[in-house]
């Protein structure tokens, strides 16, 4: 098999995250610029994340689901882990990235 360069389809890709607290969730998009994930200068960490993969001619897709700890990029923003007593608006550390990820050959 040759190998094949790949650049992420910004239009067709898709990040929709969902953080949940006590008496409920939020839930959003994430607009996909260039494939890195930044949520606060100068705090990066690897992520990695199991993936169901397709590759159809030069179309490659991905979908698959990472668990986020917000607190490790400085979101500390209603977390049992620094503040007590919060009771029903504590919200929980981790959020959840659903990922469908388009790429063209290129």
């Amino acid at each position: 098999m040759a190998l094949k360069n790949f650049k992420a389809n910004t239009q067709k890709s898709l990040i929709n995250w969902t953080g949940k607290k006590i008496m409920g969730f939020h839930t959003g998009t994430i607009n996909l610029s260039n494939g890195t994930l930044e949520v606060e200068e100068g705090i990066t960490h690897a992520l990695s994340f199991e993936a169901k993969v397709d590759v159809q001619g030069n179309t490659i897709s991905a979908a698959g689901a990472i668990i986020v700890d917000r607190t490790k990029y400085g979101i500390k923003f209603g977390s049992g882990n620094f503040f007590k007593a919060l009771g029903d608006n504590l919200i929980y550390n981790d959020f959840t990235l659903d990922l469908n990820l388009v790429a063209m050959a290129n």
